[in-house]
């Protein structure tokens, strides 16, 4: 499971290790749940999550993530 969230300043992606896959030396679901319920529960209000089962080298991942990217952008142009 990866993130990638945003709010209005800004867009961040989180993700684990990409060695974190099955077999792979940092595997730990247990450890990646952990982490990532306490980055959601301790957002900001107003941040949105999106959680992606793809690793950052996947291309949805980067296909996401500049998706949000761009709309961040559009909404930055169109508040001058």
């Amino acid at each position: 499971m990866r993130l990638v969230y945003a709010h209005a300043a800004g867009a961040i992606c989180g993700m684990v290790e990409t060695k974190d896959g099955d077999g792979q030396p940092f595997c730990d679901r247990v450890a990646d749940q952990a982490m990532f319920d306490s980055i959601k529960k301790n957002l900001r209000p107003g941040i949105s999550v999106v959680e992606l089962d793809h690793n950052i080298n996947d291309p949805e991942f980067a296909a996401k993530a500049v998706e949000m990217m761009l709309q961040l952008i559009r909404e930055a142009k169109s508040s001058l």
